[in-house]
């Protein structure tokens, strides 16, 4: 039988004869190379890694995608809101840009204001974050406290000519956030569900319930939700949140005229044309007469 030798293979090369590594011991492994290691390996390969990283901080501290994005909705906005208002600013105003040009200083100061905010480190809300919900709070109880709040409509919701429940809209996102940052593993249990989110859910529905500001407490609750959805709810948590949601609404329809008045219009806006119903009514009206063009059909 042939033997697979250096004659038949030449690469091969029989241990004996194979070279041991330099100052190594006869039969010892060799002991790593005590030699400087030279400055340009601890160098190689960093450049790209170090630009990412100036990227990736830049991306935290601007977004144009998103600044663009708010900047699109807010013009929009604006077209939308001339286009419906030009004829009564001219008829109650005397200018047809009235309304366009008081609400355009509006969107200007929210503009000027998000920009700023946005370049506060986000790591300074962590630090004040209790102080904000209990500024918001207290701020809540003096709109409910008759004499100190505005009341229109019946409805008591400005203080000093703002509403405290936006400030709530805030804090609800800088205390999630920072809930859920500081401990993932809080939203995928009940009970650590209940305290913090829950508590701080059910003192605004509680204290804007008394005003009363359906709309606010369904952004809030709305706002919370999503939160906690991003930072890992388990879905099925959802189901007893929306048979929740579903009974404060029912509440809400049997304590007040005006909820019920709003979901009776809602659902037959011809029911009161001339007032709350106008906007529906006139949509469905407008639609019945010029029709849906799909694709080439004509509905």
């Amino acid at each position: 039988m042939a033997s697979t030798t250096g004659k038949t293979n030449p690469q091969y090369r029989p241990a004996s004869r194979r070279p041991m590594p330099r100052n190594a011991p006869s039969g010892k492994p060799a002991r790593p190379s005590r030699e400087p290691v030279p400055k340009e390996r601890y160098h190689t390969g960093t450049a790209k890694p170090k630009r990412r990283r100036m990227r990736s901080m830049k991306a935290h501290i601007w977004d144009t995608g998103v600044f663009f994005s708010v900047l699109l909705l807010l013009i929009t906005g604006l077209i939308a809101l001339f286009s419906a208002s030009y004829t009564n600013a001219m008829f109650y105003k005397g200018s047809a840009t009235y309304f366009i040009m008081r609400q355009g200083i509006f969107a200007a100061i929210g503009l000027a204001a998000m920009i700023g905010l946005s370049k506060i480190p986000y790591r300074m809300y962590a630090g004040i974050h209790n102080i904000i919900m209990w500024i918001s709070v207290a701020l809540l109880i003096l709109v409910a406290i008759p004499g100190i709040g505005t009341s229109v409509n019946n409805a008591r919701r400005w203080l000093f000519g703002f509403q405290p429940s936006e400030i709530a809209k805030l804090t609800v996102i800088i205390c999630f956030s920072y809930w859920v940052a500081r401990d993932p593993k809080s939203v995928r249990s009940v009970k650590t569900m209940v305290q913090p989110y829950g508590l701080l859910l059910a003192l605004y529905i509680g204290l804007l319930y008394l005003e009363p500001h359906t709309s606010a407490m369904i952004i809030i609750c709305g706002i919370g939700i999503i939160i906690l959805l991003a930072g890992g709810m388990r879905l099925w948590y959802f189901a007893p949140i929306l048979g929740l949601g579903a009974g404060v609404v029912a509440a809400f329809y049997v304590a007040f005229k005006h909820v019920r008045d709003r979901f009776e219009v809602w659902l037959n806006p011809f029911s009161d044309m001339a007032n709350k119903g106008l906007q529906g009514s006139m949509s469905q009206i407008a639609i019945g007469s010029g029709g849906l063009q799909i694709g080439r059909a004509h509905v």
